[in-house]
């Protein structure tokens, strides 16, 4: 996935909750983690560079200004506290 630095981009997630409770969806882009281990070693987050709690699974987001990898995870969570989690990687080109 390529976008463009500074442009704004619609980001959509489908999650239900079987027994209907509300969910809550926390937002948040990354910039791509370069500290990679293996089999289950520690591996340091990289700095959030932006992150949002709505009740959308829709929401609205500025690309980021410096070229390079990124990732934007969502973690949705009922009333509850059961959550589920997803994420893509992005490219801001030059």
């Amino acid at each position: 996935l390529r976008l463009k630095a500074g442009e704004k981009y619609v980001a959509t997630v489908l999650a239900s909750d079987y027994e209907n409770d509300p969910i809550t969806y926390k937002w948040e882009v990354l910039p791509e983690s370069t500290d990679l281990g293996m089999g289950g070693d520690y591996e340091s987050r990289p700095e959030t560079l932006l992150s949002m709690e709505v009740s959308e699974a829709e929401i609205e987001l500025e690309a980021p200004k410096n070229p390079g990898a990124y990732r934007l995870f969502v973690y949705a969570t009922d009333d509850g506290n059961r959550s589920a989690t997803a994420n893509i990687p992005f490219f801001i080109e030059e």
